[in-house]
């Protein structure tokens, strides 16, 4: 198994437990995603991590291609408002807690993320790049 499938099955896993757990992080645990749903807690915390910044309705459509799988972007604002943010909060954090340290950091970029290490002069990916005094002049 890839690092990045692992990865994601920890992130599943954060997810699936955080989904468990929903009644901690609503705001009427009596009534609030208790009756069955197109969009329970499960796929409403796994939609939302997923979203990539399009608006609601493309979201929705490229989460549930299937039509009569989909719902209104309306319908999901209103699941939306039953939850407190420290879900999210949460789920970052328990999911943190689960990543292998490098140099005392978390490193994460599983999605094509691109992130700028710090300077090492040791470092094997340091590319050497040559100033201007080095350069011969062209003559044609």
């Amino acid at each position: 198994m890839t690092k990045k499938h692992q990865v994601l099955r920890q992130l599943d896993s954060v997810t699936d437990m955080a989904a468990e757990c929903i009644n901690y992080f609503v705001y009427h645990p009596s009534k609030d995603f208790t009756r069955k749903r197109k969009l329970d807690a499960k796929t409403f915390i796994k939609t939302t991590l997923a979203m990539q910044g399009n608006c609601l309705n493309k979201e929705l459509a490229d989460a549930f291609p299937k039509p009569s799988k989909r719902m209104t972007a309306s319908a999901y604002e209103q699941q939306k408002s039953k939850v407190n943010p420290r879900l999210f909060k949460a789920i970052l954090y328990e999911f943190n807690s689960t990543l292998k340290q490098y140099h005392g950091y978390r490193l994460l970029a599983i999605d094509g993320s691109d992130f700028a290490l710090p300077y090492d002069k040791n470092s094997m990916f340091l590319c050497n790049i040559q100033t201007r005094k080095n350069l011969r002049p062209i003559i044609n």
